[in-house]
């Protein structure tokens, strides 16, 4: 979809067109994947353990081999605080997910060398005018596959969804995607790629930052505020894990610099609300 860039507000409540398919994303760059690093540690009140992060925003639990992981978001829409940039690009993926954290995880074969399960859904625009919000899956190594180049499901500013991801043996697992207000679901089993095998005692829900020092123009749209409701990750036998015991976590893309893209905190036993802070100067 192309739009009339004389507003710096991008709007996405209407239905999606040429949307930005996988193979553009992918040759632009604009979908860079690796495993997450954590840095700092700090304690907040409730002991809460509050993290910052190269690209992550967002929660975590850790501690049993977790089987899912869950929760639903009202897609909010985005914006350009800072004016239109023509030679950037906007994005961010919204997800949950099983592995993934070189830092929590403690299998010593799957520290630097382990998948990640995840679902949920982007925030894409390129400098060409493509834009919209695309739902996605993906089993890390392998790259995200996305609903509407693959079932033709779109997705909405103003959605209610609900992301979700199972594993099993740390090999197979399961993505499902609801689209409540579109009435829309979609299902599908899923088998780890070559080094895949998942790192299974984390699981986590995450707005992801692609901008980094590398890729400074991949900037972190304005969401303004962005709340994840009716989280649920469930342990093997069965038990719900405890958002109180669990980790919040901040991007900070130029590590100790003490500038971070999100403040995020848990309002209670099944929300994280993450508030967007800006970008501007981050890396100076």
């Amino acid at each position: 979809m192309r739009l009339d860039l004389l507003s710096n507000v991008l709007l996405l409540g209407s239905p999606l067109v040429n949307a930005l398919d996988l193979a553009t994303a992918k040759a632009k760059g604009i979908i860079p994947r690796s495993l997450q690093s954590h840095d700092k540690i700090r304690q907040h009140p409730r002991d809460v353990e509050h993290r910052t992060s190269y690209i992550w925003n967002g929660g975590e639990v850790a501690g049993p081999r977790f089987a899912s992981v869950t929760a639903e978001v009202v897609i909010p829409n985005i914006t350009f605080p800072y004016g239109y940039n023509s030679t950037a690009y906007y994005s961010s993926s919204v997800w949950v997910g099983i592995g993934g954290d070189q830092n929590t995880c403690d299998d010593p074969e799957r520290v630097y060398n382990g998948g990640l399960i995840q679902g949920g859904y982007y925030y894409l625009y390129d400098k060409e005018g493509d834009f919209g919000v695309f739902a996605f899956y993906e089993w890390f190594p392998n790259p995200p596959i996305f609903l509407d180049d693959t079932q033709g499901i779109l997705t909405d500013i103003g959605d209610h969804v609900r992301m979700t991801v199972t594993q099993k043996d740390n090999t197979t697992g399961t993505f499902t995607w609801e689209n409540f207000t579109q009435n829309k679901r979609f299902e599908i089993d899923l088998t780890a790629p070559a080094n895949g095998t998942l790192c299974t005692n984390h699981a986590e829900w995450i707005i992801e930052s692609f901008m980094t020092p590398q890729n400074p123009e991949y900037y972190f749209p304005d969401f303004t505020e962005l709340t994840f409701h009716k989280v649920k990750a469930v342990s093997e036998q069965g038990k719900a894990a405890s958002l109180a015991d669990g980790i919040i976590i901040a991007a900070e893309p130029k590590l100790g610099s003490g500038k971070q893209l999100t403040s995020c905190e848990n309002v209670d036993s099944e929300t994280t609300t993450c508030k967007w802070l800006g970008y501007k100067g981050i890396f100076d």
